[in-house]
Formats: structure tokens, C-alpha cells, sequence
């Protein structure tokens, strides 16, 4: 009898230990599963709101990336990519209110991020080149009111020119002369009194085409700067009336020893301030002048004109050289620095950067401070690959002694 008993206690407990056991097995099991479906959720969420980025739906892209943050809460990438997004929104909010230099720093913000996509960086970029550049005649609205004071629009006079696009287009000849135009409106109920200059295009560090004044030095292969060959009719200053508007005149004279192919630059106008103590911001505007002359050289030139690194080894600057008369659209550039031996050490790609004519830049490449850099001999690595489909490389040894 107690054997009986002792013999359905054991197997009344070992019932209820599996009992247990699968219920642990079960409860396991529906995590795992859990988990496993709000992965997958976290995954189509992202790759969602990464798809609406490329069609520029930012609307969407901010919501999916906020549905992610639901099924992986705090995650870094998720976080990162509505920030940029918001950034991109406001820049080009201000963009459409005109108020440029806050649009400005938005996009260089959104372009100097450094993790999130390489899609809104490249936005970036385009944004600040049409902020800066502005190849289309527009206003850079600076007046610290974000009014503006006059109004700018190409007069579209000239046979040679392109009349469908707000910037000068033109084809011409060495040793030929020709006149382009604008009209000035004068939207003030005041005089106005206006400044006037051409600047040579020229290259950021960026990446992007400047045109709205000169860099501390021009490459030393532009040898004819517009400046020199492009006079105006008014001088450098003139003056409207209030609410007058002004055809003014500037002359091309194209010089007979200019070097074939392109020539870019940009005709800049400016308020003048007579006040000794002048304000901040001034309203400008800037038009586009583009010229062809003769036949553009087909094969690129890119090459690294110098290295230099700094005091504390944080970083190089690798001075990349276009020295000819033609502008280069780079689709990917990347600098890697390798050791001696061929070891990569920093590797580092970029997208959409551009080059004006006859210009120079320098790249900065961030040290990787988790790598020893040694004093030694190591080799820099450039690769453009080119919007036309050609491919620039080059390597070029450097010294760095600490």
C-alpha cells in the first residue's frame, strides 16, 4: 500500500515538473517569436522610410522611421535619419521664404552629419549649391528683415545665349567681344545704390561650385580670370531711383591667348551701405555666366596636387587639382590612405561633389584615432569615378614624421 502511494506521488511531481517545463518552453518560445515579428517589423519600417527618402516623400520617411522607433525603441540609426529629414525640411522651408542664410547652415548641417543617408547628404549638397552657387538668376536674400530691396531677371537680348535659362549661357570665339544684360527693378520707395562684380568660379571645400565672391587664392592654372576680360558699362556702382527700373550692361571681351573650353562665373550685385557703420547682412543677387569657347577637352585631368597633415596627426588634406577648361561632376570619390605595405588604413567615399574649371580644392580626411599613426612613409589613394563615365586614380607616397 505505501509503495502504491509512494508510486503515485512520484508520478503526480513529475506530472506537474513537465507540466512546467513546457509551459517554460512555451512562454520561450512566444518571446522569441515576439521578438522575431517586431524585428521584422523594425526591418520593413526602415526600409520604407528609406525608399520614401529617394522619392523625396519626406513626410512619410519621418512616419516610418517613427513606427521603427515603436519596435526598437532608442535606436540609433532611426533617430538619426528624423533628424536629418527635419533638417532638410526646414532648409528647404527657408529656402521657399527666402530666407537663404538660415537655409544656409540648415544644409550644412544636414551635409557635415556624420552617420544617416547618403541620399539626404546628397540633397544637401545640391541645396547649398543652389543657396551658393545659384547658376539661375536668383536673389540671396540677406537683409537681416528678409526683405528684399530690388529685383534681378536676365534680359534676353543676345543670339548666342540660351534663352530659356535665368543664367548666361554663351558660345563664342577667341578675340570676340559681345554684351550680356540685366534689368534692376528697384522695389524700395527710396534710392537704391547698387554694387557690381564678376568672380571666376571656383571649387569649396564642399565640393560644390562657388560664385558669389573669390577664395583666399585661384588655382594657378586659371590664367584669365572674368574679372579681367568682363567690364561694365555703369562701372561698378550705379544707382536707382525709387521703384526705377535699369537695363545694365556688361562686356564680354574674350581674350586671344584664353584656354579652350569653359568658363564659368558669376555677376554679382549687391546693395551699397553709405553708412560707415554697415549692417550684418546685406540683400545680393547673383546670375550665372557660362561660357564655351573653342572645344571643351574631353579627357579629364584630375589629379593630387599636395599633401599635408597637421600638427597632431587628426588629419590630412589632400589637395585635389582640376587644371583644366572643363567642369567635373564627380559620381563617387574616394581617398584611402595605405600603408607602405598596401595595408588600408582609412578609407573614406564620397557622392556628388563638383568641380569648377581650372580650380583646386582640399579634401579633408579625418585620422583614424583608433589606428596608430607612426611616423613613416605611407601612400594616398585617389578614385573619381565620373558622371561621363570616366575614371580618375592616382597614388601619391607621403612622409609623416611626428
Amino acid at each position: 500500500m505505501k509503495k502504491r502511494i509512494i508510486g503515485i506521488s512520484l508520478f503526480l511531481m513529475l506530472s506537474i515538473m513537465a507540466g512546467c517545463s513546457t509551459k517554460k518552453e512555451t512562454t520561450a518560445t512566444k518571446e522569441t517569436t515576439s521578438e522575431e515579428k517586431n524585428t521584422a517589423k523594425y526591418d520593413s519600417a526602415m526600409e520604407k522610410g528609406k525608399e520614401a527618402i529617394v522619392d523625396k516623400d519626406l513626410t512619410q520617411a519621418i512616419a516610418s522611421f517613427q513606427l521603427a522607433l515603436e519596435y526598437e525603441k532608442d535606436d540609433e540609426e532611426a533617430t538619426s535619419l528624423i533628424e536629418q529629414v527635419e533638417l532638410y525640411k526646414e532648409a528647404v522651408a527657408l529656402k521657399e521664404k527666402k530666407e537663404y542664410s538660415k537655409a544656409l547652415k540648415k544644409a550644412v548641417k544636414l551635409v557635415d552629419s556624420k552617420k544617416g543617408s547618403t541620399s539626404l547628404k546628397q540633397y544637401g549638397k545640391e541645396l547649398i549649391e543652389e543657396l551658393e552657387a545659384q547658376k539661375d538668376t536668383k536673389q540671396a536674400v540677406e537683409a537681416t528683415d528678409g526683405k528684399m530691396k530690388f529685383n534681378v531677371t536676365k534680359k534676353k537680348n543676345n543670339t548666342s545665349d540660351n534663352p530659356d535659362i535665368g543664367y548666361f549661357e554663351l558660345t563664342t570665339k577667341k578675340g570676340t567681344k559681345q554684351k550680356i544684360q540685366l534689368d534692376v527693378e528697384n522695389l524700395e520707395e527710396e534710392e537704391l545704390t547698387i554694387e557690381q562684380a564678376i568672380y571666376s568660379a571656383w571649387t569649396s571645400e564642399k565640393g560644390t561650385i562657388e560664385y558669389k565672391d573669390n577664395p583666399e587664392g585661384y588655382d594657378s592654372s586659371l590664367t584669365h580670370k572674368m574679372s579681367e576680360y568682363i567690364t561694365f558699362e555703369e562701372g561698378n556702382n550705379f544707382t536707382l531711383a525709387p521703384k526705377e527700373t535699369k537695363t545694365i550692361t556688361a562686356i564680354i571681351t574674350i581674350p586671344k591667348d584664353i584656354t579652350d573650353g569653359d568658363a564659368l562665373g558669376g555677376w554679382h550685385l549687391e546693395e551699397k551701405i553709405n553708412s560707415d557703420k554697415k549692417p550684418q547682412h546685406r540683400y545680393a543677387s547673383i546670375t550665372g555666366v557660362h561660357l564655351f569657347v573653342g572645344q571643351t577637352p574631353k579627357d579629364n585631368k584630375l589629379s593630387i596636387a599636395e599633401i599635408e597633415t597637421d600638427d597632431d596627426l587628426s588629419e590630412m588634406m589632400v589637395k585635389i587639382e582640376n587644371p583644366i577648361a572643363k567642369t567635373e561632376v564627380f559620381k563617387h570619390l574616394t581617398i584611402e590612405l595605405l600603408s607602405k605595405e598596401g595595408e588600408s588604413i582609412i578609407k573614406k567615399t564620397e557622392e556628388g561633389f563638383k568641380m569648377a574649371p581650372n580650380s583646386s580644392f582640399e579634401y579633408e580626411l579625418a585620422l583614424d584615432q583608433q589606428k596608430e599613426i607612426s611616423s613613416g612613409k605611407y601612400v594616398v589613394k585617389m578614385t573619381i569615378e565620373l558622371e561621363d563615365g570616366q575614371v580618375a586614380t592616382q597614388e601619391k607616397e607621403v612622409k609623416i614624421t611626428q
